[in-house]
């Protein structure tokens, strides 16, 4: 048995051992955040979509607001509406 306060010598066994242990954490580590990143850009792609279709129906309010008063606003595009990847069945 080793005095105390004197550090035995590390092997090469425990060294592989070691290394074992933080490389299936780290492909663990890896694998979690991978699984993360991929919902949060998911998520912002369904946030994305619903800002769009916000966007649109507040234009189209202001162009009904501003014809209401008078003012004929044709617009030269066509705003069109993606249905959200959740809603679709």
């Amino acid at each position: 048995m080793p005095c105390q306060g004197i550090p035995t010598p590390i092997t090469r066994a425990d060294l592989d051992r070691i290394e074992r242990v933080v490389n299936k954490a780290s492909g663990d580590i890896a694998a979690a955040l991978g699984h993360y990143f991929e919902e949060l850009e998911e998520r912002i792609d369904r946030l994305e979509s619903r800002l769009h279709i916000i966007a649109v129906v507040v234009f189209r309010i202001q162009i009904a607001a501003l014809n209401q008063c008078g003012i004929v606003i044709r617009p030269h595009f066509v705003l069109r509406v993606a249905p959200v990847a959740a809603d679709v069945p």
